[in-house]
């Protein structure tokens, strides 16, 4: 019964995001990070090691996995591409 109640409260989380947002829950934190990500990347000096450590993922490979995932680039390229002018 207690999992199905899970069930039943992220399923109604990801109602009203998508009610408000037009995006689902998931989606919508994915974004959020891969922001926050980004703007710590541009404008703080912090390692991909040190920003793994900071937004809690297990490892920074899993980090850069992510970021490539959710950009295309890696987070060099990103930082390249930037400082080249090329915006996002």
């Amino acid at each position: 019964v207690v999992g199905s109640v899970d069930v039943y409260k992220r399923q109604t989380l990801n109602n009203a995001v998508v009610a408000q947002f037009g995006v689902s829950a998931n989606h919508l934190l994915k974004q959020r990070l891969l922001e926050a990500l980004k703007n710590d990347l541009l404008f703080t000096d912090c390692t991909v090691t040190q920003l793994a450590d900071k937004f809690h993922f297990s490892d920074p490979s899993h980090l850069m996995r992510f970021f490539k995932q959710q950009t295309g680039k890696t987070c060099s390229q990103y930082l390249s591409d930037y400082q080249n002018g090329v915006y996002e």
